[in-house]
Formats: structure tokens, C-alpha cells, sequence
């Protein structure tokens, strides 16, 4: 079989510390993971087929559209930022499953026209979810295409297996052998009905996109809740479907690992006790923390795994001031523009709560 290492490319310069770069593509993918949870997790229930509870299916066919936007754009910095610091795994992972990873683009398009097609069948109080349902099967199979990239990208050593008899790649190779791709998938899917019920719980306590209804509340915490629970399951198994050393780093060779381990255990117990509680804005900040903790458990996961082929502080520096400049204000600019759509979004929200 192909020695792994001699698939791997030379990791080019950089012109800041490695640090920066991780740091903004762990901040800019932990906003991303939230809208991209709602908007998964929001497809999801809006197709699971039963009565949604008040305005409940309202709030969700306006709100997709627009989290889907949100999502796809946060997800471009984190697509930089990997390529700066891990290009060689990413780009290498990314060929091998050239085509699929291609279809990421026609299946974004069709899901998103989708998203909109429902809003306007709700809008004229057509019962038909065939379109929400459609949007629903493409974003987790675009979702399964992302983890069987990311879950290669960290899994060097699987790479020869996309080699055919004859030598060629194909480019339709994914790592269904990984006994960490299915647990991650299955996490990912949970914690999105989670998160996206929660936003549904906050949207009927503030009056998101339609008018303040406790029933949405109470129904969105309640998927909230027993989702997390299912969650708790699905993490266990993603944990100990980890390479040995890499899932010991959590449960003691790694104080860093443990700690945040058992941070996200606390802030999951605290989360089902306040949505127990009905303290719908607690169990978000709660839900937060959670997420900013998984992201970098993810982080420490991806660093084990690489080891014995790269480790970031080895990358070269060579320091450039004038892209750095341009990045800076380019970032202020992004996030002047973020600003004033998160406004123009809370205007929309008010004006259209009577519809």
C-alpha cells in the first residue's frame, strides 16, 4: 500500500503566526456551526411532517431563507482559514473526492431556491412540504459531504484506500471506513434539531419573524431538550470511535482535553435544567458555551490525529505586512455590513409579525 506520507504535499509559508489564523477560523466556524445548525436543524423539523404548534411553521419558512444565507457566507472564512494552516491535508482530502465535493454548489442552489418555494407555499397556506423536505435531504447530504471531507482531511493514513488497482483516483473516494465518520454525522445532525429548537424557543419568547407564542416556546425547548439528551449518546459514541490515543487525551493524558470534556458536560446539565426551567435566554448562553467547547475539542481532535504527520508550529513564517493590512480592513468592513443586516433583519422581524 502507498505510504501515506508521500501523498501529502509541502505546506507553503505564511505570512502571520499560525495562531492567528486558527484563532479567526475557530471564531468565524463557531458562528458558522450556528446558523448552520438552526438552518439544518429548522429544515429538519419543518419536515418531520406533524402540526408545528402557533406560528410556529411561519416563524421557520421565513427564517430559513435568510439563516441560509447567513450560513453559507460564515462558512467561507473558516474555508480560508483551514487552507492556510492545514491546505496540504485539506486540498489532498478534497481531490480525492473531487465530484462529490464539487456538488456541494448545485446542491446549495437547488436547496436554497427550495427554502424559498416553501416560505411562499406557507405564505398562501398550502399544506405541501414537498419543498422543505427536499431542502431538508439536501442540506444533510451536503452536511454528510463536509464531515466525510473534514474527517479525511484529518485521516492521512486512510488516503491510499481512494488508490484503485491501476494506480488512479477516481475522485469519488469517501472514508466510509473511519469509525469516527458516521458517530461525527450522527452528532452533528442531533445537535442541529437541538440548536435549531432553541432558536425556535427564543423566536416565540422574543417574536422573531412572527408574533410572541408561548406554545412555540415551550415546543422548541421540549426538542431542545430531549435532542440534547439524545446528543449526550451520540457524543459518547463519536468519543470512543477516536483513535486510542486520541480519545484517551480526553478522558485524563490531556488536562486541557479533560477540562473542556467536563465543561461541556456542565454547561449540558445546566442547559436541560434551564430548559426544564423555561429560562429560554440562561440555556442559550448555556448552548454557546457547549458549542465554543466542542470547537475546540474538535480542534484537539485534529491536532492528535495529524501528529505523527504535522504539527502547525512547524509551518515557515514569512511575515507580510500589506496582506495583513487589507485582511484588517476588509474584516472591519464585513463586520460593519454584518452589523447593519442583523439591524435591517430585527426590522424585517417587527414589520412582519402580522403576516
Amino acid at each position: 500500500m502507498t505510504d501515506p506520507a508521500t501523498l501529502i504535499a509541502a505546506a507553503p509559508p505564511i505570512p502571520a503566526p499560525w495562531e492567528l489564523f486558527d484563532g479567526l477560523r475557530l471564531a468565524f466556524f463557531l458562528l458558522h456551526i450556528i446558523a448552520m445548525n438552526i438552518l439544518l436543524g429548522g429544515a429538519l423539523i419543518a419536515a418531520a411532517g406533524r402540526a408545528l404548534p402557533g406560528n410556529a411553521g411561519r416563524s421557520l419558512s421565513r427564517a430559513l431563507p435568510t439563516v441560509m444565507a447567513l450560513a453559507v457566507n460564515l462558512g467561507v472564512p473558516p474555508l480560508l482559514f483551514i487552507q492556510v494552516v492545514y491546505g496540504q491535508f485539506f486540498y489532498t482530502s478534497s481531490i480525492l473526492m473531487a465530484w462529490i465535493w464539487l456538488a456541494v454548489v448545485a446542491i446549495l442552489i437547488v436547496a436554497y431556491y427550495s427554502l424559498y418555494l416553501h416560505d411562499a407555499r406557507v405564505a398562501r397556506a398550502s399544506a405541501s412540504r414537498v419543498f422543505v423536505r427536499l431542502a431538508a435531504l439536501l442540506l444533510a447530504a451536503n452536511a454528510f459531504i463536509y464531515v466525510c471531507n473534514l474527517s479525511q482531511t484529518q485521516n492521512p493514513g486512510g488516503w491510499p484506500l481512494a488508490i484503485a488497482g491501476d494506480g488512479t483516483i477516481r475522485g469519488t473516494f469517501l472514508p466510509l471506513a473511519d469509525p469516527a465518520l458516521f458517530p461525527g454525522f450522527a452528532h452533528f445532525l442531533i445537535g442541529a434539531v437541538a440548536v435549531a429548537g432553541l432558536a425556535l424557543a427564543l423566536a416565540g419568547r422574543l417574536g422573531w419573524f412572527a408574533a410572541r407564542d408561548e406554545r412555540v416556546e415551550t415546543y422548541g425547548l421540549r426538542l431542545f431538550f430531549y435532542a440534547t439528551l439524545a446528543q449526550i449518546a451520540a457524543g459518547g459514541w463519536f468519543l470512543v470511535s477516536q483513535p486510542g490515543a486520541t480519545s484517551e487525551l480526553f478522558l485524563g493524558t490531556s488536562p486541557e482535553a479533560a477540562a473542556l470534556l467536563g465543561l461541556a458536560a456542565v454547561l449540558t446539565l445546566a442547559a436541560l435544567i434551564c430548559a426544564q426551567a423555561r429560562q429560554t435566554p440562561a440555556c442559550a448562553v448555556c448552548a454557546f458555551g457547549i458549542l465554543s467547547a466542542m470547537a475546540l475539542m474538535r480542534e484537539i481532535v485534529r491536532l492528535s490525529r495529524l501528529a505523527p504527520y504535522f504539527q502547525p508550529r512547524d509551518l515557515r513564517l514569512v511575515p507580510e505586512s500589506g496582506p495583513a493590512a487589507l485582511f484588517a480592513v476588509l474584516s472591519i468592513a464585513a463586520l460593519c455590513a454584518l452589523s447593519w443586516l442583523a439591524a435591517a433583519l430585527r426590522r424585517s422581524g417587527q414589520t412582519g409579525k402580522g403576516a
